[in-house]
């Protein structure tokens, strides 16, 4: 101020000053600071989750090669769309890891995780062919591959998709069980951290669709799932492929691949 005297302000004043601004900085720091970390590990996990959906699509194109050339078999298009999806689950950078890596999940399980998680990675469901439309062992299918009848391998699939960048996979969760309906989000808004309850809409109606698949319905595993501690989200993909090889009835008791 004009005029004043330095000798006569109190030599605490200034620390006095600094006292509040670093106390104000801290409280600052104390509301971004989960926001700008959200915003970092959220960041990871949506590229992940986006890796994984490429992938995916990839690996159900594959399953559907294998199932053309084998005949529908479904131990070959599970085998074929479990390898295919390895780099999004377990180590591979050498063949070594690869093949510990496939040796452990072969059989559609993760059995991975902490905590440890068992359920499938996979679920293959066929459109088509129809089983009733397949002809009967003895009789000799020469009509596959002939127009108008050409028989098509359609597979729909859903990857379960563990999501693995730590206090990311529980928030985005929670905000995907709200997104689908499934479950109410009454936790600290990520976007709003003074906001302790979000209170998104929780009306339980799924927005997921009904069609069937191997593990049941969608939406009740993903919330189950949740619960304890797995936090999975389902991809779907779908893929069709002529069929290189007559389908075998023996491989289509049901339309959907076993667990």
């Amino acid at each position: 101020m004009p005029g004043l005297d330095a000798s006569r302000v109190p030599p605490f004043a200034d620390a006095k000053g600094r006292v509040g601004r670093r106390g104000q900085a801290a409280v600052e720091t104390s509301l971004t600071l989960p926001l700008v970390l959200f915003l970092i590990l959220g960041s990871l996990q949506l590229f992940m989750l986006l890796q994984a959906r490429i992938m995916a699509q990839y690996a159900v194109y594959k399953a559907t090669r294998a199932g053309a050339v084998m005949r529908g078999s479904c131990e070959a298009m599970t085998h074929t769309a479990v390898a295919a999806l390895l780099p999004t689950i377990d180590r591979v950078d050498s063949p070594l890891e690869l093949g510990r890596a496939f040796f452990r999940h072969r059989n559609n399980r993760y059995r991975d995780g902490t905590p440890l998680h068992t359920g499938q990675i996979v679920e293959l469901y066929r459109e088509s062919p129809l089983p009733g439309s397949i002809l009967a062992p003895a009789a000799e299918d020469n009509r596959f591959d002939q127009a108008p009848t050409l028989e098509r391998l359609s597979v729909r699939m859903v990857y379960w998709y563990r999501l693995k960048i730590p206090f990311a996979d529980w928030v985005m969760s929670r905000m995907f069980l709200a997104h689908f309906d499934l479950q109410a989000y009454n936790d600290v808004n990520p976007l709003l951290p003074t906001e302790s309850r979000a209170g998104w809409p929780d009306d339980r109606t799924s927005r997921f669709a009904s069609e069937p698949w191997p593990g049941g319905r969608l939406g009740p595993n993903m919330r189950r799932w949740a619960s304890g501690g797995h936090y999975l989200f389902p991809i779907r993909v779908t893929a069709s492929m002529r069929m290189m090889v007559p389908p075998a009835r023996s491989e289509f008791a049901t339309r959907e691949c076993p667990l």
